[in-house]
């Protein structure tokens, strides 16, 4: 498929929690991107339950933007989790397509290009910072947590991808909404619960290398990776009483 054909029929969904703070560098950076492109996605920007000042500077970033004619802002008052807002956004989509971003661009949208070569052959095309051609800037230390998280998830669930944390994924519109109807994790897990049912499914997913940078000020913590190990367990306990059937 070419880019803009992809580009046309597409819309991106960002969760955002208290993002105060990258506002302003992603809405320049999505204007750059708007600006060298002939076919423009829609954009969801979801707000998670933010008790800073997101929404005020959000709107006020948009102002007079190129991106502000192809964006819409979803928001509810109680932080429910990336998983959750994720599922709102998917509720607000009316294309073909939808790629879930993290809203900081720590994969940046150009990666799209190379996305759209494999699309419509798989249902699902997912980034990924640990393939050999995989571009990643990222501190020692949550390198290796990175690294031991995806390799306890590949073990644990018997996936045969090197990463499915990575904030940046490509699905078919359709075939998201199949596999969104049977999450039940709200928060960080989601993203590997959302892989194994596609695989269960018997979903075609592509994994690609990509350019990956971690950004400052980032919301994901120490305790997430605590959280996200309960939350395997949960999937697993989950997969043996069929609800992923």
């Amino acid at each position: 498929m070419k880019t803009n054909e992809l580009l046309n029929n597409l819309t991106i969904v960002f969760p955002m929690y208290n993002e105060e703070k990258r506002v302003q560098n992603t809405i320049g950076r999505l204007n750059a991107f708007y600006e060298k492109i002939n076919s423009f996605p829609k954009i969801i920007f979801v707000l998670d339950g933010c008790t800073d000042n997101t929404k005020s500077i959000l709107k006020n970033a948009l102002k007079d933007s190129i991106v502000s004619n192809y964006s819409k802002i979803v928001e509810y008052k109680e932080n429910r989790g990336i998983g959750y807002a994720m599922n709102k956004g998917l509720d607000n989509v009316k294309t073909k397509y939808v790629l879930f971003s993290d809203f900081d661009l720590s994969t940046p949208l150009k990666e799209l290009y190379h996305f759209s070569k494999f699309v419509p052959e798989f249902d699902i095309v997912i980034g990924s910072r640990w393939l050999d051609k995989s571009r990643i800037k990222d501190n020692p230390f949550r390198k290796i947590m990175s690294l031991l998280s995806i390799s306890i998830i590949k073990s644990s669930l018997k996936l045969n991808l090197s990463d499915t944390q990575c904030g940046f994924k490509l699905y078919k519109t359709d075939i998201a909404r199949k596999v969104y109807e049977k999450r039940t994790i709200d928060r960080f897990g989601v993203d590997f619960e959302l892989m194994f049912i596609a695989n269960k499914s018997g979903f075609k997913i592509k994994e690609l290398p990509v350019e990956w940078k971690h950004e400052e000020e980032s919301t994901v913590h120490i305790r997430d990776y605590l959280i996200t190990l309960k939350e395997l367990i949960k999937v697993r306990k989950n997969n043996r009483k069929g609800k992923y059937s």
